[in-house]
């Protein structure tokens, strides 16, 4: 999200090993984070379900294509 500057590091509980690093929201940020989620489910939904089949079925394809890049991370 833009402006956010603070981060703080989310670890492996089994390894300890820093796994991402994450926006440190402030309580305005957060909020606003969640109106944006809201707004883009609401833009989701009122595609119609043929789109949405077709989104995803790009990204399974995607996903299939680039299987072993994305097990490497």
């Amino acid at each position: 999200m833009p402006g956010v500057t603070r981060t703080f590091d989310v670890h492996d509980p089994a390894t300890g090993q820093t796994i991402a690093r994450v926006p440190d929201f402030d309580v305005q940020q957060a909020l606003a984070a969640v109106a944006r989620a809201d707004e883009a489910g609401r833009s989701w939904a009122a595609t119609t379900t043929r789109h949405r089949a077709d989104i995803l079925r790009t990204w399974y394809e995607l996903m299939l294509s680039n299987a072993e890049m994305i097990a490497l991370l």
